[in-house]
């Protein structure tokens, strides 16, 4: 028989829920009448879940989109500077990125809980077009990474330990395995089709077909599960081959737990469903032809999971890895098209990262080059903002959780890996420290040089307070003393 008991974390997210769907279809989750219909906390103090959100760039972020006016002007007169340089500035700019941080008008502005991270190093993952997985392992061979990290510590009664949705140039694309790995060194999926995305969180309560899929693969896990006991039960091989087969069955017995969660969260997810205006049974029209609807359309599906207390760690991701090459932004043809000689055709952003004249002149690369950055910034501030109107605690659900943007090989097309620009919001109930600055390390050549490794040993902290900071640390540089410590500036 089944489980069908709920945790106070479903019970709890359950009536917030059911408040949310009071409100009239298509009003925003922002707005005023949200404190009126739902004005308590979800959770107790001790049952709140501290969550961690990774959105990553494929092909880098150039540092000028996170830059202020005044955080330039104060780079620019100390360039070399030898200690830390905090500019409390992080808006004050003509970046359609930052502009999205502060928000139009009767939006939340979100500059009192951003903050910029310039010039962190990461020589160890190689820079280049991608580092792939070591833009979150830090290291130079295969190691765990750190949304991996994060997914094991933080995990306890969701359905997911942690959720990777994202994009690649292709809408026929299913998975894409090139950028998490387990502490065992497996490469994990990344789902980059939307339509798979809302079938991983709503198949379970999917009428038609969606449904009949999410029982076949229950109905397969028990199946499965019997049939590796049956054979462990007579098995006469060597001890090697029985861990194989027992670790095995402990990944089927994992699936199944997962399933069982999701059939107790059932009225959550429909209440989840409602309140987002999302079809539980049918995800196709998320699957878009632009590589930057698809984002959008995954973005809305993990802030629903979110909001459901389907997970504590999710990863969004943006043609990482290879894919980037051949991402075409068909959605930004308006852009192409101000070249006078654009006959219609997309070029690829390899050739628009190099600015190549084939692709465009040199003025337009850069505006589609920013415009990518600047939607995905949207994205994360309208995550931030919906995160930020949800009560929980003595705060919101963004006080609970940090964001972090960053790319997946530092700062530009052929990157160095000396400078990973990096944009952090939320997370002030944790213990982060953002406030509105800017953030310089030392350049790296400078004794005083942090590493991205750093940030994540201080994102660390917040996930785990108990962490023992002065000997762990995270990622692979061969002197430990060096990844060593955290990022003090960061810390509340």
């Amino acid at each position: 028989m089944k489980n069908t008991s709920r945790s106070p974390f479903f019970l709890k997210r359950r009536s917030f829920l059911k408040g949310l769907g009071m409100i009239a279809v298509g009003t925003s989750l922002f707005g005023p009448l949200l404190n009126q219909v739902y004005a308590q906390s979800c959770f107790d103090s001790a049952d709140i879940p501290r969550r961690f959100v990774i959105v990553m760039q494929g092909n880098g972020i150039e540092t000028h989109n996170f830059l202020s006016d005044a955080a330039k002007s104060a780079r620019n007169a100390d360039a070399n500077h030898a200690s830390s340089l905090v500019v409390d500035d992080l808006t004050g700019s003509s970046s359609n990125a930052m502009r999205s941080i502060q928000g139009a008008d009767g939006e939340l502005d979100l500059t009192p809980h951003a903050l910029a991270a310039v010039n962190f190093s990461s020589k160890i993952a190689g820079g280049s077009h991608t580092t792939e997985f070591k833009a979150l392992s830090c290291s130079k061979g295969r190691q765990e990474t750190f949304d991996n990290w994060l997914a094991r510590t933080l995990h306890k009664d969701q359905p997911f330990a942690s959720l990777k949705f994202g994009v690649t140039e292709s809408k026929e694309s299913k998975l894409q395995y090139n950028i998490s790995v387990s502490d065992s060194g497996r490469n994990l999926p990344i789902i980059v089709n939307p339509t798979d995305a809302h079938s991983t969180l709503f198949g379970s309560i999917a009428a038609g077909s969606g449904g009949k899929e999410f029982a076949l693969q229950s109905e397969l896990l028990d199946f499965a599960s019997k049939d590796v006991k049956a054979a462990l039960d007579g098995f006469s091989g060597s001890s090697q081959e029985r861990l194989k087969l027992e670790s095995y069955l402990l990944s089927l017995e994992e699936l199944k737990v997962q399933q069982e969660r999701l059939i107790t969260s059932s009225d959550c997810l429909a209440e989840l469903a409602s309140s987002q205006g999302i079809d539980p049974n049918d995800g196709s029209i998320l699957n878009a032809e632009h590589p930057l609807d698809r984002l959008r359309a995954q973005f809305k599906l993990g802030t629903a999971a979110l909001l459901g207390n389907m997970t504590s760690v999710l990863v969004l991701t943006n043609s990482v890895g290879w894919s980037f090459g051949h991402t075409k932004y068909s959605s930004l043809s308006s852009i192409f098209a101000q070249d006078p000689d654009f006959e219609g055709t997309i070029p690829w952003r390899h050739g628009v990262a190099h600015r190549d004249p084939a692709a465009a002149p040199a003025e337009i690369c850069q505006q589609v080059l920013d415009r990518v950055i600047e939607v995905q910034v949207e994205e994360v501030t309208k995550l931030a903002r919906t995160l930020a109107s949800v009560p929980e605690g003595n705060g919101t659900m963004l006080d609970h959780t940090v964001i972090l943007f960053m790319s997946d090989n530092g700062d530009v097309h052929h990157s160095s890996a000396a400078n990973w620009p990096m944009l952090l919001l939320g997370g002030s109930a944790i213990g982060l420290k953002t406030g509105g600055r800017t953030l310089f390390t030392p350049k790296l050549g400078n004794a005083s040089n942090q590493r991205v490794s750093h940030i994540f040993n201080t994102l660390a902290t917040l996930a785990k307070p108990d962490l023992d900071v002065d000997s762990w640390q995270w990622g692979g540089e061969p002197d430990k003393y060096e990844r060593r410590g955290v990022v003090s500036e960061m810390l509340t």
